[in-house]
C-alpha cells in the first residue's frame, strides 16, 4: 500500500533529447519495450475491473460526510458528484440498451461540447436529489451488475468506431474491456488527493493499469522514448531509440495524459482515462 503524494514538478526540456524530471523519488525496474506489453484480454478486462470497482467502493466509504463537498481536479465537479457519477454510468454499462439510452440523452445535452460532457451531465440530472451516501449504498449491486453487462456487451457492437478529443480513435471493445476501468480508476485518484486520503497502489493491478496506458500512449504518438515511472505501480519504459527521456511520478503521468495536469512535448500526446 502507498500514500500518494501530489508531487512538486520540476519540468527541463532543451529539445527532443532533453530529460524530464517530475517528482521522481524510487529506484525504477529494467526497462520493459511497450511493444512487449500485451494488450488487456476480455478475461483480465473482467479481473480488473472487478478489483477496481470494489478499492473505489472501499474508498468512498472511509470518507465523512464534510468530504462530499471538496473540489477535486474535475473542475465542475465534486467527491458526491463523482460518486454518483460512477452510479449512473455503471447502469449504463450493466445493460447495453440503457448505454445507448444515456449516449443519445448526452448527444443532446453535449450541444456542441464532447458528447461524454453531455452524457455525464445525463447521469447528473438523472440523480439530482441523491446524497453521496446513497450512492455509496447503490454502489456494489450497480458495480456487479456493471463487470457482467460489460463481459457481455454484444460483440457486433463492440466494433463500433468512437473517437475522443486530443487520444483519437478507439472502438466500442476497447472502451468497455479497458476504457471504463481507467475511468474509475482515475477518479479512485481524483477523490484521494481531493480528501486527503491514502491510495492503495500495487504492482500487480495499478501498475498493469499503468502499463498497458503508456502502450496506448505510446502506440498514439508513435515517437521514440524512455519513460520512467517512479512509485510503486511505476516501471521503466522505451519506445525506439535516440528518444526524449521521461522521469515522472506513475499517478501523474496518468494524471497527465488524462488532461488534469498540462503536457508537453510527448506528454501532449493524450490517452483515454
Amino acid at each position: 500500500m502507498a500514500k500518494y503524494v501530489n508531487p512538486q514538478e520540476d519540468l527541463t526540456a532543451t529539445g527532443s533529447m532533453a530529460a524530464v524530471s517530475i517528482g521522481v523519488t524510487s529506484t525504477l525496474p529494467t526497462t520493459i519495450d511497450v511493444n512487449t506489453i500485451p494488450a488487456i484480454s476480455r478475461d483480465e478486462s473482467t479481473q480488473l475491473a472487478t478489483t477496481e470497482y470494489a478499492r473505489f467502493t472501499e474508498l468512498v466509504r472511509q470518507l465523512q460526510t464534510d468530504d462530499f463537498g471538496k473540489p477535486t481536479d474535475c473542475t465542475e465537479w465534486d467527491v458526491r458528484t463523482i460518486i454518483v457519477h460512477q452510479v449512473g454510468a455503471g447502469e449504463g454499462h450493466a445493460r447495453w440498451p440503457e448505454f445507448f439510452r444515456q449516449a443519445i440523452m448526452g448527444m443532446r445535452l453535449a450541444k456542441g461540447r464532447d458528447p461524454v460532457d453531455g452524457l455525464n451531465d445525463f447521469h447528473l440530472r438523472e440523480r439530482a436529489d441523491w446524497t453521496a451516501e446513497r450512492a455509496i449504498a447503490e454502489l456494489p449491486d450497480v458495480q456487479a451488475r456493471a463487470v457482467r453487462g460489460r463481459r457481455r456487451f454484444p460483440a457486433p457492437l463492440r466494433l463500433i468506431p468512437g473517437s475522443s478529443p486530443g487520444v483519437g480513435r478507439f472502438s466500442l471493445g476497447f472502451l468497455f474491456d479497458v476504457v471504463l476501468t481507467r475511468d474509475t480508476w482515475m477518479h479512485r485518484v481524483d477523490i484521494s488527493r481531493a480528501t486527503g486520503r491514502e491510495m492503495v497502489l500495487t504492482s500487480d493491478h495499478d501498475g498493469r493499469i499503468i502499463a498497458d496506458a503508456v502502450s496506448d500512449w505510446a502506440r498514439r504518438h508513435g515517437r521514440p522514448f524512455q519513460l520512467n515511472l517512479s512509485g510503486s505501480a511505476g516501471g521503466s519504459y522505451r519506445q525506439g531509440s535516440e528518444g526524449q527521456e521521461i522521469s515522472m511520478d506513475a499517478v501523474e503521468f496518468c494524471r497527465t495524459t488524462s488532461g488534469r495536469e498540462k503536457g508537453t512535448g510527448l506528454l501532449a500526446q493524450r490517452v483515454a482515462w
